[in-house]
């Protein structure tokens, strides 16, 4: 692991040499502490964190499971995240944030001991190597059993459960193998030992459910990519004979992305390389989290969570539908061309929302011939959360848009901006 300069410990930033902690450090002893694995990538609007507003959320979750009361506020934390990569010059990077507790009592029962945030950012490639996500894995079914619900808080991301993880991976690499697939107490298949899994058969992708695994962020953005690209999907539990013989499997989590699985106890996956849908998914992610290519994914934020980035489809009139795969908000991006001279220049279109809007209006405005269209009055439903598809509340709704999803705006004021007009878009 390659050093960064600062590390974020307990609201400071700290020399990385100089981080450190008593050996009597309670966390240590016992193994509770919540953490976090987060990326952020290099797109072509900067660097930008993904999906970091869930991922702090959760953080937060497994600290109220396991009884932690966290010092710092939800918002400290995320721009504690965001300070880190842009501290430390971060293009691309790993985030992981831990809330331990520190040293004092001792004995299992330490109530009064300090509860502490650290948050170190570092390099970190393919988990599961490059050659991984190209030609895929092997996996081994391990001996040991996914951790019972009731008995270690499984919603909950918490360091302790990782010794279950560690020891089937152990096994995994010792008889040869990449990565392990645990069972859960029943004997279905559960999760590998940091990443969720997804089996393809006759062109239905499966993954387990919820209750015996951890709700992965990444699982879920597969899950709503797949619903995009129109991928049937089914969450069920099914053995480990259904992925023996699938067409397709693959491994997901923040840090093993998007990684094909060829080989699982010596039985061969469909081909034995990555198969069609798992390319296309995995194509898809990292176009989005790299918000590439340019004019299909776009590098804004979500007006309703400010999450990055936006999902979308190009509509007839150059513009693209997008939703928010955190929040579920939805909306109309930026055109990709001005209605008034046709110019697609990305320079010369901007999109501006409400929050630089006093009047609460979408505002879209071209720089090259000063055209500008004011669409959708935001100011009763800015803080209201994402939109519910049964609310048609809103005058300057599509409604046949809206059935989909999205918010339309219908232009109520399109015209030409003098030729004197200032330089920014109008107020």
């Amino acid at each position: 692991m390659d050093k960064t300069p600062y590390i974020w410990l307990d609201g400071s930033f700290v020399d990385w040499d100089k981080a450190n902690v008593h050996v009597l450090t309670h966390s240590l002893h016992y193994g509770m502490a919540a953490f976090e694995g987060i990326r952020a990538y290099r797109t072509p609007g900067g660097t930008a964190v993904f999906r970091l507003h869930e991922r702090v959320r959760r953080l937060f979750d497994s600290c109220q499971i396991m009884g932690m009361k966290v010092p710092y506020s939800r918002e400290q934390v995320f721009e504690a995240c965001r300070e880190m990569v842009k501290k430390n010059s971060m293009d691309e990077c790993y985030i992981r944030p831990l809330v331990f507790i520190g040293d004092g009592a001792m004995g299992v029962y330490a109530p009064n001991n300090p509860i502490r945030v650290s948050i170190v950012v570092w390099k970190w490639g393919a988990y599961l190597g490059e050659e991984g996500l190209k030609r895929g894995i092997r996996a081994k079914v391990s001996s040991f059993t996914r951790n019972h619900p009731n008995a270690t808080m499984n919603k909950a991301k918490v360091t302790a459960n990782y010794v279950n993880s560690m020891l089937a991976k152990r096994e995994a690499r010792e008889s040869g193998f990449d990565e392990a697939i645990l069972l859960d107490p029943a004997g279905m298949i559960a999760e590998g030992s940091g990443e969720n899994v997804f089996v393809v058969r006759d062109g239905t992708l499966t993954t387990p459910p919820l209750p015996n695994v951890l709700g992965g962020i990444t699982r879920d953005t597969v899950l709503a990519l797949a619903a995009d690209l129109k991928i049937p999907t089914v969450t069920r539990n099914f053995a480990r004979d259904e992925v023996y013989i699938a067409d397709e499997a693959f491994f997901c989590g923040t840090a093993a992305e998007i990684t094909p699985i060829r080989d699982v106890d010596g039985r061969q996956i469909g081909e034995g390389r990555m198969g069609p849908i798992t390319q296309k998914i995995q194509e898809t992610y990292f176009e989005l989290v790299r918000a590439l290519p340019e004019g299909v994914w776009t590098p804004g934020t979500c007006p309703w969570c400010g999450s990055f980035p936006a999902y979308g489809d190009l509509m007839e009139d150059g513009r693209r539908r997008l939703s928010c795969l955190l929040c579920g908000g939805a909306w109309l991006g930026p055109r990709l061309r001005c209605p008034f001279c046709d110019t697609s220049d990305s320079r010369a279109l901007t999109h501006l929302v409400a929050e630089g809007n006093e009047e609460g209006y979408f505002i879209e405005a071209c720089r090259a011939c000063r055209g500008y269209i004011k669409g959708v009055d935001r100011r009763q439903r800015w803080n209201a959360g994402p939109p519910l598809l049964e609310d048609w509340a809103s005058p300057h709704l599509d409604l046949h848009a809206s059935r989909e999803g999205y918010w339309r705006p219908t232009p109520c004021l399109a015209h030409l901006l003098p030729p004197d007009a200032a330089e920014a878009p109008p107020p």
